[in-house]
């Protein structure tokens, strides 16, 4: 096992055991699925990692938090997937400690009222997936009896977000599906003015036209992919923002395989 690269656990592990894999010099990737003990055994310091770990996966394993300091013995960490768990806002704590982190997944994680803007000073994120969140737009405000409707006030409460997209400057690729704080006005906001922005995934919302006009300004993008019950002209409808330099544009309903249209 010593030129073990990659290992997968499935299921749930004893929480009474140990579980020591710092002796796979070559172990580069370590993928934890449905492990329901997880944050037990972390708590107890009974999984000991190797150092050299590129590639973490806690997907679905009932996650809340980690060990204060647990992600600093990840110099090396580069990929780090912490989807479909109910993660506190506190966690983001922990991972501005992997500061080689690429790629940060974090969805699927309903507990997560925000984003914290520090977690743009990660200095080496170029993807980020946020897909399925739905983060408190509203700033802190409850309003129990009824929706704000008003665009210009939902876009005075966007500014007021501790969530603030517009700063993670270093990102290449975004997933906001099934994200449904994100509107035309937000995206104005938050998005076009990335400057490293390549690849966008969004769900299908509000006015498709207004979205497409929307887009153009941001200059980087090169993909977009639009997941939802889509209309027959779709392409006619974003075929201005593919004259503007869009590269690929792919279109995806519900589980369906997207398709890409490359240009």
């Amino acid at each position: 096992f010593l030129n073990l690269n990659f290992l997968e656990i499935t299921g749930t592990l004893n929480p009474e055991s140990n579980f020591d894999v710092s002796s796979l010099v070559n172990l580069r990737t370590i993928k934890f699925s449905g492990n329901k003990a997880l944050s037990l055994l972390l708590e107890r310091n009974l999984i000991s990692f190797p150092p050299q770990i590129t590639r973490l996966v806690f997907n679905s394993c009932s996650l809340r938090s980690v060990p204060q300091g647990f992600f600093a013995q990840f110099r090396a960490l580069e990929d780090l997937n912490l989807s479909k768990n109910s993660l506190n806002p506190e966690v983001q704590d922990e991972i501005m400690q992997a500061s080689n982190i690429t790629s940060l997944n974090l969805s699927l994680n309903g507990s997560l009222e925000y984003l914290p803007a520090r977690l743009s000073n990660l200095p080496n994120l170029k993807a980020l997936d946020v897909s399925g969140i739905m983060f408190d737009w509203q700033s802190g405000i409850f309003f129990p009896y009824f929706q704000i409707r008003s665009p210009e006030y939902k876009r005075l409460l966007f500014r007021d977000r501790p969530t603030n997209f517009s700063t993670f400057t270093t990102l290449t690729t975004l997933n906001l599906s099934g994200c449904p704080f994100v509107t035309e006005s937000f995206l104005e906001d938050h998005i076009v003015s990335l400057p490293m922005l390549k690849n966008l995934i969004l769900s299908e919302t509000g006015d498709l036209s207004l979205l497409a006009r929307t887009l153009i300004s941001c200059k980087s993008l090169e993909k977009l992919t639009l997941i939802g019950d889509l209309p027959d002209n779709i392409f006619e409808i974003f075929l201005p923002l593919l004259d503007a330099g869009l590269k690929h544009f792919g279109t995806q309903i519900k589980k369906k395989p997207a398709s890409i249209f490359n240009f």
